[in-house]
């Protein structure tokens, strides 16, 4: 995600309704141009989902959401 905005505007990520900001499943980034980044450092079925960035100060809010689909080896190999 790329924020903008002074002051600088909090950053929170969230897989569905869970505050993720602070897991050690996930990498946050935050870059000097402004942009977010989250990496999912190892992928299980459970990661599967909506994950949102949203940015928040005083003067208001914004957000985005993707939605990670998650395919398993096992069904994977299945299908070949």
């Amino acid at each position: 995600m790329l924020f903008k905005g002074f002051p600088r505007p909090e950053i929170r990520w969230f897989h569905g309704s869970e505050d993720i900001t602070k897991s050690i499943n996930y990498e946050i980034s935050y870059g000097a141009d402004g942009r977010s980044v989250l990496n999912i450092l190892e992928v299980f079925d459970e990661d599967a989902g909506s994950f949102t960035c949203q940015a928040y100060s005083d003067l208001g809010q914004a957000s985005s959401t993707a939605h990670l689909v998650v395919q398993s080896t096992s069904a994977f190999m299945h299908n070949m």
